[in-house]
């Protein structure tokens, strides 16, 4: 939350937006972010696409091959 008000944005109203569209959900224990898994890989594919064949280029990274050639091959 912290990052996203330093970004100037409204956390808390966002954060009760995307509850409400049932994009995300808020863990009561734990205060974590639950997203569903087709959110989730629907993200995943757009960071892909932002350069498919060099992860080098990407925004983001959780495949461990993906991040495994990043750290072997630094720019």
């Amino acid at each position: 939350m912290q990052m996203w008000e330093s970004c100037k944005l409204f956390p808390h109203i966002s954060v009760k937006v995307l509850v409400h569209k049932s994009l995300v959900k808020m863990n009561s224990n734990s205060g974590e972010f639950e997203v569903h898994d087709l959110i989730r890989d629907m993200g995943r594919d757009i960071v892909r696409q932002e350069s498919p064949s060099n992860p080098l280029s990407r925004s983001r990274l959780w495949d461990p091959d993906d991040i495994l050639y990043v750290l072997q091959n630094p720019k």
